[in-house]
């Protein structure tokens, strides 16, 4: 019925309670217009579980020199020291588990368990480390899962720019196969990279161009 519910999810409710909000207020405020939210009664229910998220931090410290500018007789300088060297190193992971499955029937559309990972790098020559903030990392790691997933049950917007192949002595024909892909006539556009295609082939053409007509077909295809 283009409707979703949104149930809650199992596991850590300092994970799963916000991916359920991000999973709502995607549904409420998606482009496509085909699929709404609503609290209970939804064509299709959407549930899972939060199996792991965790976040840990490795320490390392060594003894190194590091530079300091002074100003001597008028003379930059920058002189070496001892000092200790920090490098604190931050990993977080996260694995949810999605389902899908149609209200009345019971029946299981999709279930899968999604997995990321992030790693920040602080280092630092003060004795003690820049702070890193494992927290936010993971909640990076939630809303990029919930983002991954949102494709299954939400229309999206996707665009790509490619480059058209240069045909040589078949330029021509080439040329017009792009005017129709650009005003949407993709079979005459095929018909066009072929014919360019076949046309080197009679004439001997060189790989290179060869190759741009293929391309072409293959973009048009």
């Amino acid at each position: 019925g283009g409707t979703v519910t949104v149930q809650p999810f199992m596991g850590p409710r300092k994970v799963a309670d916000p991916l359920v909000d991000d999973l709502r207020r995607l549904v409420v405020v998606n482009e496509g217009g085909v699929v709404r939210y609503v609290r209970s009664g939804a064509g299709i229910l959407v549930h899972g579980s939060v199996d792991a998220a965790s976040y840990r931090e490795r320490v390392e410290r060594r003894m190194g020199t590091c530079d300091r500018t002074s100003l001597i007789r008028e003379t930059s300088r920058n002189p070496a020291f001892p000092c200790r060297r920090v490098r604190r190193i931050g990993i977080a992971s996260m694995a949810i588990t999605f389902t899908v499955t149609v209200r009345e029937s019971g029946e299981r559309l999709y279930t899968k368990q999604l997995t990321a990972n992030n790693r920040a790098v602080e280092e630092s020559d003060d004795g003690f480390g820049h702070m890193i903030d494992g927290e936010a990392m993971q909640e990076d790691l939630r809303r990029h899962l919930v983002s991954r997933f949102a494709k299954v049950i939400l229309p999206w917007r996707e665009e790509r720019r490619v480059r058209f192949g240069r045909c040589g002595s078949a330029k021509e024909l080439c040329e017009h196969g792009v005017r129709a892909i650009r005003s949407g006539d993709y079979n005459e556009a095929i018909t066009l990279f072929r014919v360019a295609l076949q046309e080197l082939r009679e004439i001997d053409g060189s790989s290179d161009e060869r190759a741009g007509a293929l391309w072409n077909l293959g973009l048009a295809q």
